[in-house]
């Protein structure tokens, strides 16, 4: 009896002898767009009651792929049906109501402010599809995230511009101050040089000594001055060259990092970077004889 039944069965399963409704709504239904998809899984109960749900993702500009799921049950009779979400969290706990008929392979619902036609597919098409989506998310976000770059870098590339604008400025400045700290170093020499010949000739401080020693003092705080002066412009120039190369390296960092993604806007911005490397190391080798030549200065004091 067993092996009848058995075979009955399968007989039932070739020739599709079920009733013509039966599960008939059964199965994966898919809506998509460029940056939407959704899935609609139903599944038909002998009865002809529906239960399943409806999954939502949703590409935004940000290249963030949003997704929601809501519970679905239902009805069917003679290809007509009728849904409501489950009252919950994701629907505020209200109740949604879909409405609609099926037509070939192709679902068309409706509900408050909204319709829909979902085709009939498959299990495969729908994780095709979400992974086609998620690639372009990624896609979006890497393209996203080159153009902060790119901006970001082009106010590097400004700053590089004011430094390269700087070069001869700087170098007028620092020859106007070292002629300032030799001629000044040679008038305070000779000050105290006069200051000690006066205090050795008398055997004690006059008032002619005395002003010398006041004039010795201004001639001192001038170099310290001018001194000062030299160290605000190398920690300027210190300062503005460590945080350019800091955005060089972040962007090189990132050229590296992302180089299994290559692009022809990555490939844009590892030349950006390497050409502001190799303008940052002129730029010092410009500079580096003007406070050569001032170090050398102070230390023959």
């Amino acid at each position: 009896m067993f092996k009848m039944l058995a075979q009955t069965i399968l007989l039932i399963l070739v020739s599709g002898s079920f009733p013509a409704a039966m599960a008939e709504m059964s199965g994966v239904y898919l809506q998509s767009s460029p940056q939407q998809l959704q899935v609609l899984h139903l599944v038909e109960s002998k009865s002809g009651s529906l239960s399943g749900q409806l999954e939502t993702y949703h590409l935004k500009i940000s290249g963030h792929l949003s997704s929601a799921t809501l519970h679905l049950t239902g009805n069917v009779s003679d290809r007509q049906i009728i849904l409501k979400t489950s009252s919950d969290l994701s629907t505020l706990f209200t109740t949604i109501s879909l409405a609609g008929k099926l037509s070939g392979r192709t679902l068309h619902l409706t509900w408050q402010d909204g319709a829909g036609r979902f085709q009939k597919s498959s299990l495969s098409n729908r994780n095709k599809k979400l992974q086609e989506l998620t690639d372009l998310s990624e896609a979006i976000k890497i393209r996203n995230e080159e153009t902060r770059r790119l901006e970001q870098f082009q106010k590097t590339q400004d700053e590089l511009k004011l430094l390269l604008n700087s070069v001869e400025p700087v170098s007028s400045q620092m020859s106007a101050l070292r002629s300032s700290y030799i001629t000044t170093r040679e008038a305070a020499r000779k000050q105290q040089a006069e200051l000690a010949l006066t205090v050795n000739k008398l055997g004690h401080m006059s008032d002619e000594a005395y002003a010398l020693e006041d004039e010795l003092f201004e001639l001192t705080d001038e170099l310290r001055s001018v001194a000062d002066t030299v160290h605000t412009v190398r920690s300027d120039l210190n300062w503005r060259l460590s945080s350019a190369q800091q955005d060089i390296d972040r962007l090189l960092r990132y050229c590296h990092e992302n180089a299994q993604h290559p692009s022809q806007r990555l490939s844009d911005l590892c030349d950006l970077g390497s050409e502001g490397n190799d303008f940052l190391q002129e730029f010092r080798e410009v500079m580096r004889p003007e406070f050569k030549s001032w170090d050398s200065l102070q230390a023959g004091n």
